[in-house]
């Protein structure tokens, strides 16, 4: 017997109907229509990174992340760790993939499956030395569609936001 689809019908239910009525938790609650509730879904820790937009001319200053982990192998922006707390201006720059005047333009958000994510902006145009045991990938800005969703909001808003 499917009870679900002909008895414990989640708008009307017919409990009047059911076999099984006097075992039913739903019914003992005296509101059997609010069942099955759903669960709420769990908070998701929230993260906070930099990322760096280093311009050269009509080049963008790109990195290829580890091949293990989140987004891994993928080309990126160079970027900070990503933690709980925020990144002090001292911190950003110490952080940073090349010395340059670095400029804050903006913030964008991001959600991944687990964490949620800050990414502060920061904009310079510059050379860059190979960046933590990787090559710089100088790629034009018209062929940055290709990166990850994260990355090219990321991108378009730190080429795009001059403040």
């Amino acid at each position: 017997m499917d009870l679900g689809a002909t008895v414990c019908r989640p708008k009307a239910p017919l409990c009047d109907r059911c076999p099984i009525a006097a075992h039913c938790a739903a019914l003992a609650t005296g509101a059997p229509e609010t069942f099955p509730r759903k669960t709420a879904k769990a908070e998701r820790p929230h993260r906070h990174g930099v990322a760096y937009v280093l311009t050269r001319g009509g080049e963008v200053a790109l990195v290829r992340r580890p091949p293990k982990g989140l987004l891994g192998g993928m080309l990126a922006l160079p970027t900070s760790d990503w933690r709980a707390d925020r990144w002090s201006d001292a911190e950003a720059i110490a952080a940073a993939p090349a010395e340059a005047s670095w400029r804050g333009v903006g913030e964008v958000e991001h959600g991944f499956t687990h964490f949620t994510l800050t990414l502060r902006l920061l904009r310079a145009e510059g050379e860059a030395p190979d960046v933590a045991g990787g090559e710089v990938i100088w790629s034009p800005r018209r062929d940055l569609d290709a990166l990850p969703s994260v990355f090219l909001k990321a991108a378009r808003a730190g080429l795009t936001n001059l403040l």
